[in-house]
């Protein structure tokens, strides 16, 4: 059997990467699903929990827990688990997107050369959906098929790509419903309008309905009570929280105009691709549904809200836009590769997709790559022998490089430093091991394949223990005075205890194994998010009372901060809280249970009633 040694490269390097981006258990993305499936392993786990109750039922995450539990059959441990379905999810991206690009470009060197720019290239979209986050998400292993079912639909084997996106569906709900209206708008946007073809390839669209219908019957029928007035308040809670999903008005020009810049261009290099026809109508007439998307989602969640569509996230579709993007790039670049015979146009073309690691480089990159490319095609100036035959030009060269370090530094490493506790956890995989590992794959683009595979099986190996190996180490999500804490309330407090915890305090539940009155996690159900809201106004001392007021997450902060004595014993009595946990200084007429540098908890008294 032939071995693909470009393709076991890249799915080696991914895997590895899977171990090397996964956070400790149940926090980041996990936090919102993970307690949910120990519950439903074991009963007792976290009964008293409000949220636990809500989701461990039938609801939007049902098949991905159940997912979860079945692979934890064969592991018979949750970390491994995880580890594994995350690592998984890398795989199987970059595996269909591998064949994706192998199917529009059909070279085997220039698919290894465009695969590899994901590896740098950010997301670029609106609405904040990325391909993959920090840990394993629903929303990650549904990218991954996403791409798997989207090589299905260019190769017109539309069976498959619709049971594929059933399956996306009944993982991610919302990645599923967006993206079957593009694969089924864009067959109804082939020509001719009316043939007997397309009606045999919408007919294989069945699939999907089929499978996805297992998710969405029983999502409807439980909100089949829930009243016109209570879903578009659900509708609301869920856009006034979650801006950056689906409030436009909210994000503000540095998630727009690097989205602008990208879409200009993709049109730009895609007008300059030679893409088989069938290829190039289908990119046109998904890149026209998007658009559609777009204007449907600012009209219909910002200025007439509808619940249905803003609960659809109609936004996250423009990482469709985002994946065809670097795919036609990557061609682009790698067809201006070829042709050049200048040794600094070709160090700056493999060096273009480095500016894509960070959304706010590319407002620097895209501007200048286009004003290069304009004056190489219309001015028919060979740019980069200006710059060698003219020593001058070094210095505007130096200058420019030292403003895009410095633009990066700002922008980035400075905002991110403050908010982690190593900000190297951060940088290291998300940074300087995706740059590493594609310059790697740069350096064996020319080299035989077994070489390459070589060299990436040991960086691989190398890159998955860097951490150390134990996957819950690699990106710590709390400081040692929150573990410390963690672990002491888990140890000294009773297992049924509820606590009263600040709302930005991610994954308590997995790491103190213990209740909680409420976080930012809420179930996707309207009645769910109804009760959610009340319990964030009640902890919030009342300081949240309309929807809109959620965006503003510091007044829940400085409300929950607020609280006194007398508070406490009103959210007792509504909630049977056992101790509140406070962010220092906080000083209370109470009993002290437990205190360390950065955090003091209380112990609640009991109500005259249960005395």
């Amino acid at each position: 059997m032939k071995i693909n040694y470009h393709l076991l490269a890249l799915i080696t390097l991914a895997i590895s990467y899977g171990f090397l981006t996964s956070t400790e258990l149940g926090t980041a993305s996990q936090a919102q699903n993970i307690p949910t499936v120990f519950h439903i392993m074991n009963p007792d786990y976290l009964s008293n929990d409000w949220y636990i109750k809500e989701t461990s039922g039938f609801d939007a995450r049902y098949f991905y827990n159940q997912l979860i539990i079945i692979i934890n059959y064969i592991f018979r441990n949750l970390e491994w688990t995880v580890l594994f379905l995350h690592s998984l999810s890398f795989a199987l991206f970059i595996g269909g997107l591998y064949y994706l690009i192998k199917t529009i470009l059909k070279e085997k060197n220039k698919t290894f050369f465009t695969t590899a720019i994901f590896f740098v290239g950010y997301p670029i979209v609106l609405g904040g959906i990325s391909f993959f986050k920090s840990s394993l998400s629903a929303n990650g292993l549904a990218s991954a098929l996403l791409v798997i079912a989207i090589y299905f639909y260019f190769r017109e084997k539309y069976i498959y790509s619709f049971t594929i996106l059933g399956l996306v569906t009944l993982i991610d709900v919302g990645e599923g419903i967006p993206i079957a209206g593009l694969f089924i708008g864009g067959l109804l946007l082939s020509k001719p309008l009316f043939s007997k073809e397309k009606a045999i390839s919408l007919l294989q669209s069945a699939p999907y309905f089929i499978i996805s219908l297992l998710l969405i019957i029983p999502l409807y029928l439980s909100n089949i009570d829930s009243t016109p007035t209570l879903a578009i308040a659900a509708a609301k809670i869920y856009a006034n929280f979650h801006v950056t999903h689906t409030l436009p008005s909210s994000w503000g020009m540095t998630i727009i105009l690097p989205f602008i810049l990208f879409v200009i261009l993709f049109i730009f290099i895609l007008k300059r691709t030679n893409y088989e026809y069938k290829h190039k109508r289908i990119i046109r007439n998904f890149s026209w549904i998007i658009l559609l998307y777009i204007i449907i989602g600012v009209v219909f969640v910002e200025i007439y809200p509808i619940a249905t569509i803003t609960k659809m996230v109609i936004f996250r579709a423009t990482k469709i836009i985002a994946l065809l993007g670097y795919l036609t790039l990557g061609a682009y670049l790698f067809d201006r590769l070829e042709k050049s015979r200048n040794w600094l146009e070709k160090k700056y073309l493999i060096m273009v997709p480095i500016f894509f690691i960070y959304p706010l480089l590319a407002i620097l990159a895209i501007p200048l790559f286009l004003l290069i490319e304009y004056y190489q095609e219309k001015k028919e100036m060979d740019v980069f022998d200006l710059f060698l035959r003219k020593k001058n030009t070094i210095i505007p060269i130096t200058i420019l490089l030292t403003g895009a370090g410095i633009f990066l530094v700002y922008n980035y490493l400075l905002f991110l430093l403050p908010r982690e506790r190593m900000a190297l956890n951060a940088v290291l995989p998300f940074v300087i091991i995706p740059i590493m590992f594609y310059f790697i794959l740069m350096y064996t683009l020319t080299a035989k394949e077994r070489i390459i595979a070589i060299i990436v099986i040991i960086i691989s190996l190398a890159t998955a223990i860097i951490g150390p190996f134990n996957p819950h180490l690699h990106i710590p999500t709390h400081d040692p005075e929150t573990n410390e804490m963690l672990d002491y309330l888990k140890i000294n407090s009773p297992p049924d205890a509820v606590f009263l915890t600040p709302f930005d305090l991610s994954g308590f539940r997995t790491t103190a194994n213990r209740s909680i009155v409420v976080d930012h996690l809420h179930p996707f159900t309207d009645k769910g998010m109804a009760r959610w809201f009340l319990r964030i106004r009640d902890i919030s001392n009342h300081q949240i009372t309309t929807f809109s007021q959620l965006k503003e997450y510091y007044l829940i902060l400085q409300g929950y901060d607020s609280l006194q004595e007398n508070d406490l014993e009103r959210l007792n009595r509504k909630y049977n809280i056992s101790y509140a946990l406070f962010k220092k200084p906080k000083e209370l007429n109470l009993s002290l249970f437990y205190e360390n540098e950065k955090y003091i908890v209380y112990k609640v008294p009991l109500t005259r009633d249960e005395r």
